[in-house]
């Protein structure tokens, strides 16, 4: 977008991206600076427009959509790096499909040892 020869980019999140950033922050959000955290809180969580938050921050619009831009990319890059979501993804599902082979089970193969054992792991 130009306005009077300055460029910037806008910032768009979609719906069902803010799901997404919510996971990003509940998992990483320890890792940001406790103003940029308090920021993503107020414009995702409260639902506060950019220029509302540039109020409380006495910063302009532009300065809040450069934060939010930048703090998102940086719980992007903690997930690429860290994949703590990834793999908490994949322990579900795998959840998931032992569920479905046990509940397949007859009721004489579950109460094996070894069956029995690996439901408890696998459920707790």
């Amino acid at each position: 977008m130009c306005y009077n020869g300055f460029i910037w980019e806008v910032v768009v999140i979609e719906p069902d991206q803010v799901e997404n950033i919510n996971r990003l922050l509940d998992t990483y959000g320890s890792l940001l600076k406790p103003r940029n955290l308090e920021l993503m809180r107020l414009y995702f969580a409260e639902d506060l427009s950019m220029g509302e938050i540039g109020q409380v921050y006495s910063i302009t619009r532009q300065a809040v959509q450069d934060q939010v831009s930048r703090t998102v990319q940086a719980l992007v890059d903690y997930e690429a790096k860290l994949g703590i979501i990834k793999r908490q993804h994949a322990s579900e599902q795998l959840q998931e499909l032992w569920q479905q082979y046990y509940t397949g089970l007859p009721l004489e193969a579950r109460s094996t040892p070894l069956i029995a054992a690996l439901h408890q792991h696998m459920v707790s």
